[in-house]
């Protein structure tokens, strides 16, 4: 399935937010962390600190480590840190983003 940048687009970025709050897949940290990447993103790429993360979600990194692996499981994210890098980059799964957008949509239509 390929989504261009249309299916994704800014305007749908609040119903997406919401999405990921109602995705019963997801912790709240977990819907937290990827609502904060998708804030922070730029070309569905981010660059976060997992200590910077856990100081402004304000948890611990051992937390924050294991929700990201979490993420990364489920293909919504892809760590993109290579061993020895100091910077820390996560690329976001447009499709996975866009599945979790239209099962919201889906389920609004329903109530």
């Amino acid at each position: 399935m390929k989504v261009t940048k249309e299916d994704y687009r800014m305007n749908d970025k609040e119903l997406l937010l919401e999405a990921i709050d109602n995705y019963d897949v997801y912790s709240p940290l977990q819907a937290k962390i990827l609502k904060t990447f998708i804030n922070i993103s730029i070309d569905d790429v981010v660059i976060a600190n997992p200590r910077k993360l856990s100081e402004m979600i304000n948890t611990t990194r051992a937390t924050i480590y294991s929700s990201l692996s979490k993420l990364e499981k489920d293909g919504t994210i892809k760590i993109l840190k290579e061993k020895g890098e100091r910077v820390y980059k996560y690329k976001l799964n447009r499709v996975k983003l866009s599945e979790i957008l239209e099962i919201h949509k889906k389920k609004l239509a329903i109530l």
